[in-house]
C-alpha cells in the first residue's frame, strides 16, 4: 500500500500539513511529524519505522530544512533506500535554498501549493493508473510529429554533407543527434567521441555508457530524451572545439531546439553550458536549475567523460 513520508523543518510545518492533507484527501497513508510519532516513541525510532514502511518520500526544501539534523537524517536514509529500489523521492522547492548535491539529480517541484499537491498526487498514481515518468516524450498530433520529423531529417542531411568548417576533413561520420520528436529533455554535450564518429550516434563511448548509468539512477530511459552536441563532427585528438567550429554548427543546434521545443535542457560540460547560457560558469551553476533566455529550464551537469 502507498505510504508517503513528508520530511520538513518545523518552520515549514504549515505547508507540509497542506501537502499531507492533499494525500490524506485521496485516502493515502502519510507519515509526518509530529502526527505520526507514537506516544513515548523516540523520534529517531519513529523516523526509521516510517521510512521502513514508506513507498514515496517527499522532502520540503528550504533554508531551514537543510539546517535541520533530522531532515538530513531522513534525506540520507531515503536516498539509500531509493538506491536499493525501496522507495521513490520527490523534492519540493518550497522556499529558495541551496540544496545539497545529493538532491541535484532529482526533478524538483516548484509552484503554488495547489499545483504542487496536484503534481505529487499524479506522481504517486493517486489520480488513476500508473503515471508516466516526467521525462516521457510528449504526445504529438500527426501534423506536429510530421513537421518535427521533417525538420530533423533536413538538419541530419545538411549535417552529413556540411562543409562550413574544417571539421569536415576530420570526421568519419557526422553525428547530428538522436531522440524522439516530442522529447521533454534535451541533453547537449560538447562534441562526438571516437565511437560516435564511427557510428553516427552520440554518446556511445565509455562516457555515453556512464551517462546511461546516471540516467538509470533517476529512472530516465535513454530513448526518451534527445541527445546531441554543440558541434556535430569530432575534433581529432579529443581537442576542444574551436570558436569557428561552434559558430558553424550554431544554426543546426538552434533549429533542433526550436523544433523539439524541450522544456528542459541539460548541458554536459562547460562548452555546452556556455553555448546555451553565455557567461555562466559550470562550477557556480552545476546542479542548480536555471532559466534560459527563451524561458526553458536549464540544468548544468559535468560531462560524463570528466
Amino acid at each position: 500500500m502507498t505510504q508517503v513520508f513528508i520530511s520538513h523543518s518545523s518552520e515549514d510545518a504549515e505547508f507540509a500539513q497542506l501537502v499531507a492533507n492533499g494525500f490524506r484527501g485521496v485516502g493515502l497513508d502519510v507519515w509526518i511529524a509530529p502526527d505520526s510519532i507514537h506516544p513515548g516513541e523516540e523520534f529517531v525510532d519513529a523516523i526509521q519505522r516510517g521510512l521502513a514502511e514508506t513507498t514515496h518520500f517527499v522532502i520540503i526544501m528550504s533554508p531551514d530544512a537543510f539546517q535541520s539534523s533530522w531532515v538530513k537524517l531522513e534525506m540520507n536514509t531515503a536516498i539509500r533506500l531509493e538506491r536499493e529500489g525501496k522507495l521513490l523521492i520527490s523534492p519540493v522547492h518550497y522556499r529558495p535554498s541551496q540544496p545539497p548535491l545529493l538532491l541535484g539529480n532529482y526533478q524538483w517541484l516548484i509552484g503554488d501549493p495547489n499545483a504542487i499537491i496536484s503534481q505529487l498526487l499524479t506522481w504517486v498514481g493517486a489520480t488513476g493508473g500508473q503515471p508516466d515518468h516526467w521525462s516521457k516524450p510528449r504526445t504529438l498530433s500527426g501534423d506536429e510529429l510530421a513537421h518535427i520529423k521533417a525538420g530533423l531529417e533536413e538538419i541530419e542531411a545538411q549535417v552529413a554533407a556540411c562543409t562550413l568548417c574544417p571539421l569536415q576533413h576530420e570526421r568519419t561520420i557526422a553525428v547530428p543527434g538522436v531522440g524522439p520528436a516530442g522529447a521533454v529533455a534535451m541533453f547537449i554535450g560538447e562534441a562526438p567521441g571516437p565511437e560516435d564518429d564511427q557510428t553516427g550516434v552520440p554518446f556511445v563511448s565509455a562516457a555515453g555508457q556512464f551517462l546511461d548509468e546516471l540516467l538509470g539512477l533517476i529512472n530516465i530511459d535513454r530513448d526518451d530524451v534527445f541527445l546531441t552536441n554543440v558541434v556535430k563532427c569530432r575534433p581529432n585528438q579529443n581537442r576542444d572545439p574551436e570558436t569557428v567550429e561552434v559558430r558553424a554548427c550554431a544554426d543546426y543546434l538552434d533549429r533542433q531546439i526550436a523544433l523539439i521545443d524541450p522544456p528542459l535542457i541539460v548541458t554536459l560540460g562547460s562548452h555546452a553550458l556556455k553555448r546555451i547560457l553565455p557567461g555562466a560558469k559550470l562550477s557556480a551553476v552545476h546542479g542548480m536549475p536555471k532559466e534560459t533566455p527563451d524561458g526553458r529550464r536549464l540544468f548544468a551537469m559535468y560531462h560524463p567523460a570528466a
